[in-house]
């Protein structure tokens, strides 16, 4: 029997006597003596009830105690006596706050005055004094008695339940949790680290193997730069995959929707898997299963991303016949789906179980063979259950795989045929981008001494002139300098980590200086909290590591502009 359950039948029965009572007053002024006997006989019932009930208090395993309805101690059971080691009677009034610990017996006391002028059921936990002179953790629960349901409280009924067990096992799980938040911020922390340490003489190694592919003619010359070039970019593509993976398991991939052309995603994938799929003598087919909506509402980076993987799996396992990306629409889950279909090598049953698990392998030879990280899966069907969908695969050995992609399509277009869109698109169209040619001065600051000198041969072949510093401190005396004199520094691109002053607190002083120009930061870290605090530290933009010609020349040529916009407003007009 429970707590509620005594508290219960012990209303019932003070209830149902006082009833009695005042029933057998009226019997007997009306001389109705059979009346009262059955009376006395039902009082007597109910006192042999009470009896056994009181009984029930004494021999239950919970430390009762009953209080009058002030909220003071009337009576305290033997189980409350033998588990707080009080003796007989030192429980009443106060004195069974005397068992509570002393760091916890303040605040029970001002919870249970609450709970008595409120008149409502006390439910806490608390530390009670135990057996052994211990200090035992318990939930206190005490519950107010009336005559009838709508009268005054006339006693209050409370109970003790050891929950000392509940509350170790609490605590072990939040050590445990704490361990495990404490693991995963190390690994992530040593992911980063991991990234930006490779990433920077990556930077060197891809830089200067485009130094020398420019300077070489020679056919065996070129064929070994590409061969660096190419071992370079599969080494990044490692970093990356765990980088995204780590990412990932950190929460710390925002997924951005917004409106999405259908056609132009697959126009652009198709274009970008193309020439892999001619190198490997494949056909590459794009079909339409049924009509699709003109516009989606999805992350197109991180679907793109995914159709990329799946595809270029489909390639890279396919050693001849055809791969095929068959595109549909649910309309009854909103959802586009895709299939990416080929005829290769096929996936044996037992290893598809672990297919999407992390650095898992379908076949470790033919892997070995094609290279790979076995996270690529991992990562893409994490992303499509991030973009409310999911990937599936079915696998015949040695006759070929089909992937399944679906994503949810939030607020989509209007339904269309897509064929049409394909029929004027030339697959393999080259994308051929003009050097930007820059026109300003660049202050480059980096303590890498082989980064300076990639950065700034790139630079000056695009027409700006550069400026260097091995430093913060050395950025802030050239910049200090340089307001003395004629000459002018349009944008500083600026390493974010390097010993003595990082780049971030160099920033953070510039700006204090009153200096108003871009700052673009360099930066080989790659988690979304790392751009963050160059945006917070003052800087206008960054670049990732290793350096991509196209785009340090692109946002360089853009943040110039924007600096000349800046003196221009500052200039007085000569009208």
């Amino acid at each position: 029997m429970n707590e509620e359950d005594l508290k219960q039948r012990l209303g019932e029965a003070e209830a149902t006597i006082d009833a009695l009572r005042r029933q057998e007053v009226d019997a007997v002024v009306g001389s109705d003596r059979v009346m009262v006997l059955r009376l006395r006989e039902a009082e007597q019932k109910l006192r042999e009830s009470e009896q056994r009930f009181r009984v029930l208090v004494e021999t239950t395993a919970q430390a009762v105690w009953e209080t009058d309805a002030a909220g003071r101690v009337v009576q305290e059971s033997a189980t409350w006596l033998q588990y707080t080691g009080q003796k007989k009677g030192g429980s009443l009034g106060d004195g069974w706050l005397q068992a509570f610990h002393p760091d916890d017996r303040d605040e029970m006391r001002e919870k249970w005055r609450e709970a008595v002028d409120s008149q409502r059921t006390l439910d806490a936990e608390c530390r009670l004094h135990g057996p052994g002179d211990t200090w035992r953790w318990t939930h206190v629960r005490a519950a107010p008695i009336r005559e009838s349901a709508d009268g005054p409280v006339t006693k209050w009924v409370g109970m003790n339940s050891d929950i000392t067990r509940r509350k170790t096992a609490e605590a072990l799980l939040e050590q445990a949790r704490d361990r495990a938040e404490s693991a995963s911020e190390a690994r992530g922390e040593f992911v980063a680290n991991m990234s930006h340490e490779i990433r920077t003489p990556m930077t060197a190694i891809l830089g200067y193997a485009d130094i020398l592919g420019n300077r070489l003619d020679d056919p065996d010359d070129l064929e070994c730069i590409e061969t660096i070039r190419s071992n370079g970019r599969f080494l990044l593509q490692i970093i990356n995959d765990i980088l995204d993976l780590s990412k990932i398991d950190a929460g710390q991939i925002p997924i951005q929707r917004k409106d999405v052309s259908v056609a132009e995603l697959i126009i652009e994938i198709l274009q970008l898997m193309e020439v892999p799929a001619k190198e490997n003598r494949l056909s590459l087919q794009v079909e339409f299963a049924t009509r699709l909506p003109e516009t989606i509402e999805t992350d197109p980076l991180r679907l793109r991303q995914i159709l990329v993987n799946l595809l270029g799996n489909a390639i890279k396992f396919t050693t001849e016949g055809e791969v095929r990306l068959i595109a549909r629409f649910d309309s009854e889950r909103n959802r586009i789906e895709f299939d990416v279909v080929d005829t290769g090598i096929g996936i044996h049953p037992a290893e598809r179980e672990h297919l999407f698990e992390p650095f898992m392998q379908s076949d470790a030879s033919s892997t070995r063979a094609a290279g790979g990280t076995g996270l690529g899966l991992t990562i893409s069907r994490q992303l499509a259950r991030m973009l409310g969908g999911d990937i599936a695969v079915h696998s015949r050995l040695g006759e070929g795989s089909t992937f399944m992609l679906s994503i949810d399509c939030g607020s989509h277009g209007q339904l269309r045929e897509m064929q049409r869109e394909l029929e004027n698109v030339s697959p393999v169209d080259a994308k051929t981008s003009d050097t930007p040619q820059l026109r300003g001065r660049i202050l480059l600051v980096d303590d890498r001494r082989e980064i300076r000198f990639l950065a700034e041969h790139l630079i000056t072949d695009a027409g700006a002139s550069v400026i260097t510093a091995g430093g913060g401190e050395e950025a802030l005396a050239l910049i200090e300098e340089d307001r003395t004199g004629e000459a002018t520094v349009d944008v500083i691109l600026m390493d974010v980590q390097m010993p003595v002053m990082d780049g971030l607190e160099a920033t953070r002083r510039l700006r204090q200086k009153g200096f108003d120009r871009p700052v673009v930061a360099l930066t080989a870290s790659a988690m979304q909290k790392d751009r963050d605090r160059c945006f917070a530290a003052g800087c206008n933009d960054f670049i990732s590591k290793p350096i991509d010609r196209d785009i340090l020349l692109g946002k360089l040529s853009h943040w110039i502009e924007q600096s000349r916009n800046v003196a221009s407003a500052k200039t007085p007009s000569d009208g």
